[in-house]
This record gives structure tokens, C-alpha cells and sequence, in this order.
């Protein structure tokens, strides 16, 4: 929690510079093209939580809450075009940095593990923003994709495990604000939910014959990063 209070804390910061550069050039005195394609990169911090429910051919058994935290790199690539002061754009986006979480359940005979890892996740977002000038503010939206590797293992005296890799689907939404360096620098700083939507796994093989568990990992991320746009 104090991570995210910094980071909104950083935001507001942010968003207070132009007011205290209320003398510098806005973005149409720079120069600056109404469309644009631009890359760039980001990092930040992730919360993750996988809500697991265990089942036993189509009966279910019991369930647990997984949670992990993860700082993060990435690259961003896009393009937006500016009608006035409404700004739309496409944004694509990769980030890496692995994590995993881990939780335990006894039924008072048998103890079971069970892991899930995400290594990397990527969405495509509709941007929807508007401009105020040094600075723009937008919320944006759409897919987003993960790879989760999930482990199961039952002990009874002897262990049994099940490791499985899946790509789950989901959406994304968000918000955030840009300030204008340069004509073709930008910095920004962002706010992300995701939900990457409902994986199955085999699990406990040889042990319950059957037995599937359910994964849903979701996501909340902060993140800031730097733009270049071509212009």
C-alpha cells in the first residue's frame, strides 16, 4: 500500500509541473504534428492476485487466494492523432518481470501446493485523451494478455505433482497523464487494472483422478516510463 500511495503521490506531482510552468510554450507554439507514431519505454511496480478454486471432475472441493509483487521493465509502441484538443490513439505494449505466488490447503490428510508465475504480459489499448497543452490526460483501455505457468502437488506419503503453461486473455483499463519535454520527448506516468480472465489446469495427476483447478490472475500496476514521437 505504501507503494501505490507513493505512486499516486508521484502523479499528482507530476500533474502540478505545469502550473508551475505556466510561462512555457504549449504543444501547437512547439511545432508539434496533430498525429504521430512514437516508442518508448516504461517500468514500475505489479500486484497480482490468482483467485484458485479446486475441483474434482465438475464437483468443487475447495479454493484459495494467491498474491505476489513484482517490479517490471518494458517497451511501448503506438500512434495518435490530435483533433484540437482530443487526442485518440493505439498503444501496444510488452512488459517482463517474473513472479510467482504461492499458497498451501490441508484437508487434515493431504496438504496441497499449489504455484502460479507470470513472466511477462502484453496488451493493444484504445487511448482516449485530451490535451491541455504542456500536458495531456487520458484513460485507455483493451486486451491484455499474460503467460501463467501454474504447479499443482498433493502429498500423501508420496508426492504427486502437475506443472501446466497457459496464455490468459483479458482486458485492461487505465489512466495517466503525459508532460511534454521536448518536441519529441514525453514523460509519463500511469494507473492499470487488468484482468487476464479464467485459465484451467490439471492438477494433483495420479492423485485425484480428473481433478482440475481454475485459475484467475488479476493485476494492478503503476507504472512511469519516457516517449519519443517522430515527427
Amino acid at each position: 500500500m505504501a507503494l501505490i500511495r507513493f505512486a499516486l503521490a508521484a502523479q499528482l506531482v507530476v500533474l502540478s509541473l505545469p502550473c508551475l510552468a505556466a510561462d512555457r510554450p504549449t504543444f501547437a507554439s512547439r511545432g508539434i504534428a496533430p498525429d504521430a507514431f512514437y516508442f518508448g519505454v516504461q517500468g514500475g511496480m505489479a500486484w497480482a492476485k490468482d483467485k484458485m478454486q479446486q475441483y474434482s471432475q465438475i464437483l468443487p472441493l475447495w479454493k484459495m487466494e494467491m498474491s505476489s509483487d513484482t517490479a517490471f521493465g518494458g517497451l511501448h509502441v503506438g500512434y495518435q492523432r490530435n483533433f484540437d484538443q482530443l487526442v485518440l490513439g493505439l498503444e501496444a505494449d510488452y512488459d517482463w518481470g517474473g513472479k510467482q505466488g504461492k499458497g498451501v490447503y490441508s484437508d487434515g490428510t493431504t496438504t496441497f501446493t499449489r504455484t502460479y508465475q507470470m513472466d511477462s504480459r502484453s496488451t493493444l489499448r484504445a487511448k482516449l485523451g485530451y490535451d491541455f497543452g504542456v500536458f495531456s490526460i487520458y484513460a485507455t483501455g483493451g486486451g491484455a494478455m499474460t503467460n501463467l505457468k501454474t504447479t499443482g502437488l498433493a502429498t500423501t506419503g508420496l508426492g504427486e505433482s502437475q506443472r501446466q503453461e497457459n496464455f490468459g486473455f483479458g482486458a485492461t483499463l487505465g489512466a495517466g497523464l503525459v508532460y511534454r519535454l521536448t518536441r519529441n520527448w514525453a514523460a509519463f506516468s500511469e494507473y492499470r487494472y487488468a484482468d487476464f480472465g479464467q485459465s484451467s489446469a490439471q492438477s494433483d495427476s495420479g492423485v485425484a483422478t480428473g481433478a482440475k483447478a481454475s485459475h484467475r490472475v488479476t493485476e494492478t500496476s503503476v507504472r512511469a516510463g519516457a516517449t519519443y514521437y517522430f515527427r
